[in-house]
């Protein structure tokens, strides 16, 4: 079969009627480089392909960072906002704190203002105590003074009864005298003398059989233990220079604790107006 092209027409229609030549056509109307163009195309559209999906796989990771960005970025922003929260209370803690320092220095100075206060009001409560003390000593000892004169004055009413007359207060002249002639004859210490005329008072009686007595008294408002060691002691001191010594105690009271020494030892007590004598005295 011969086909006859006379224009471009015949030429299309003999390739649309025979498409196995348009290969062979096109090899031999295009070149090598434009036959292989199509592949080349191809390879870039896949190329291309490739590249969008990686690019869309990556605008996915960039959004996924992007999104994570913004988290961290809101993180950060939250964390700013309480970081300045943190600072703004940091800073309210210390202004109180400032404050507080402040009260506590304004306390710290009144309690030394008080305790200086103190110490004076101390100084004056121990000076007062002192005075009191000191007035207390002095009001017990014009007490008892004018109690040892009320004795010394009226030693017959006191001391005197039945068992113990004529008696009289030796004053402390005629007792210190007694004591110098008991000494030149060697009969007492200078010792014991001082200790015998410190007593309060030394009361002279007889008793029923007419032997010379004499009664060595400690006068106290409140006649305690000590006023009872000391009658004894100063009445067996006396008793080496006179016949007879005999111990005795006078005051308003008798404490306890000397209402049981008087039991064990003979003193005569005298309290009221009342004189008691001991039985191995009479």
């Amino acid at each position: 079969m011969s086909f006859t092209v006379k224009e471009f027409r015949d030429l299309v229609h003999i390739v649309e009627v025979h498409p196995e030549w348009q290969k062979e056509l096109r090899r031999l109307v295009l070149t090598e480089e434009l036959l292989t163009l199509p592949g080349l195309v191809r390879d870039l559209a896949e190329s291309q392909q490739r590249t969008e999906e990686r690019l869309l796989r990556l605008e996915t990771v960039v959004q996924g960072l992007a999104e994570a960005q913004q988290r961290t970025e809101e993180r950060l922003l939250r964390l700013e906002t309480v970081v300045q929260g943190l600072a703004e209370a940091q800073q309210r803690t210390e202004e109180r704190l400032l404050r507080l320092e402040t009260v506590v220095q304004g306390l710290a100075e009144a309690q030394q203002r008080t305790e200086e206060g103190l110490r004076s009001l101390t100084k004056a409560v121990e000076f007062l105590a002192w005075r009191m003390d000191r007035l207390t000593d002095e009001v017990g000892s014009l007490k008892e003074d004018a109690l040892e004169r009320r004795y010394r004055d009226h030693a017959p009413a006191y001391f005197g009864g039945p068992t113990f007359r004529r008696v009289r207060a030796l004053s402390p002249h005629e007792v210190a005298q007694l004591l110098e002639e008991a000494i030149e004859r060697g009969e007492l210490t200078w010792e014991e003398r001082q200790d015998i005329l410190q007593a309060d008072l030394v009361v002279r009686g007889r008793l029923p059989d007419q032997e010379e007595v004499h009664l060595v008294v400690e006068v106290s408002w409140g006649v305690g233990i000590s006023d009872v060691d000391r009658a004894l002691r100063r009445a067996a001191r006396l008793g080496k220079v006179v016949k007879r010594a005999i111990p005795a105690v006078a005051g308003k009271v008798i404490i306890p604790d000397a209402q049981v020494l008087l039991k064990q030892v003979p003193v005569v007590q005298v309290t009221d107006g009342q004189a008691i004598w001991p039985e191995s005295f009479s």
